[in-house]
């Protein structure tokens, strides 16, 4: 029991808080396994709803895969307003991961009360085939 309480401790911490996955398992019609994680979101904003973003099957064998920058802006209604990835190498991931960022939801901002405020901040989309030998693109 304390070795399990230790590994999940570790987990937990090695992810940080604001960090998850999607991932989808390779099916009987032989789709590439893949994940979708999401690093912490640096600011004080609390995530209510989080879109996944596509990563349509001609990306995924084309061994397409890497980490995208998406920086945006949270209104004071909890909307995101802007949303602008960065993947040079792979811009296709960036306009994939700022569509799914423009639709994620936060609880309302606000500096005081009944004042309600923008927020900017970013996070780190990373999108990964699972058990390829393909580079990543960073």
């Amino acid at each position: 029991m304390k070795q399990l309480f230790i590994l999940l401790a570790a987990a937990f911490l090695f992810a940080g808080p604001g960090a998850a996955a999607d991932k989808t398992e390779k099916s009987s019609s032989g789709k590439l396994k893949y994940r979708i994680e999401y690093g912490k979101i640096w600011d004080k904003v609390t995530l209510t709803s989080r879109v996944k973003p596509e990563y349509p099957k001609e990306l995924r064998a084309a061994g397409v895969q890497g980490d995208v920058i998406v920086s945006f802006v949270v209104e004071g209604d909890g909307s995101v307003s802007v949303a602008h990835g960065d993947c040079p190498q792979y811009p296709v991931l960036a306009r994939l991961a700022e569509g799914a960022v423009r639709r994620w939801k936060f609880v309302g901002t606000y500096s005081r009360p009944g004042v309600f405020t923008r927020i900017s901040t970013s996070v780190l989309i990373k999108f990964r085939l699972l058990g390829s030998a393909v580079s990543t693109a960073k």
